[in-house]
């Protein structure tokens, strides 16, 4: 089984530059937003965003975006925000407390899902590449991983690590739950990509694998566009 400590560090950072050319800067486009141009590459055939699931503890359930917007009389669609669809404050669901969505982390089991599909989508499952933020609270990223090559996008710095497409279901932290920000296989057939500000998850891949990932039952998914807001200000809809 692989464990969080076998993943082995990348020391090369080459593998990792193509990330730069096809990422677009943040609120580069002078319009005062920000785009999924700026979290997924560019150059997919097709994208997907998978929502990450809040929580009812009382009921120790989980629930969908979209069960919570039609609970609160708001529209789901593919580029909802939390707070365009619960408000601020503490919301209830019929009386119940709701733990928000996990922040810049794709729960393990959803990743495991996601993995099953996409280890059919590339010639390279088992030699993957793992951009780990290097800013995770008691991660010490650079002391974990001395010789782990560096990846400097812009605003942020990565980590590099290696290891098959299961260790994307697997914590790159020793006391609790971070997945990796950005993972994608040597071949680049794909790129999932979790923004450290963000509730969701990217997957970027050809037209085959992200209609399967959209039809994968236990993830709420919607399609996606590289030009898609992420921005605060980005549900129009329930604006």
């Amino acid at each position: 089984m692989f464990r969080e400590n076998n993943f082995k560090t990348i020391k090369d950072v080459s593998v990792a530059l193509w990330l730069k050319e096809c990422l677009e800067k943040p609120w580069s486009r002078g319009d005062g937003c920000n785009y999924a141009a700026s979290v997924i590459p560019k150059g997919y055939e097709a994208y997907a965003r998978i929502f990450h699931p809040a929580y009812l503890p009382d009921e120790n359930r989980e629930i969908t975006w979209t069960e919570l917007a039609r609970y609160f009389t708001r529209k789901p669609h593919s580029q909802m925000q939390w707070h365009r669809i619960v408000g601020s404050g503490s919301p209830l669901f019929n009386g119940l407390k709701i733990t928000e969505p996990a922040q810049g982390h794709l729960p393990r089991e959803k990743a495991g899902e996601l993995v099953k599909v996409l280890r059919k989508y590339t010639g390279t499952p088992d030699d993957c590449l793992f951009a780990v933020w290097n800013g995770w609270g008691g991660s010490e990223a650079e002391k974990r991983w001395p010789e782990a090559a560096v990846l400097q996008l812009p605003d942020r710095e990565y980590v590099l690590l290696g290891g098959p497409i299961e260790a994307a279901a697997i914590s790159v932290l020793p006391f609790c739950e971070q997945s990796a920000s950005l993972w994608w296989p040597r071949d680049r057939a794909w790129c999932v990509a979790t923004d450290i500000d963000l509730m969701w998850t990217y997957v970027g891949g050809t037209t085959g694998c992200i209609d399967e990932v959209l039809k994968i039952v236990c993830l709420e998914v919607y399609p996606a566009k590289i030009d898609d807001r992420v921005d605060i200000n980005g549900d129009i809809i329930n604006s």
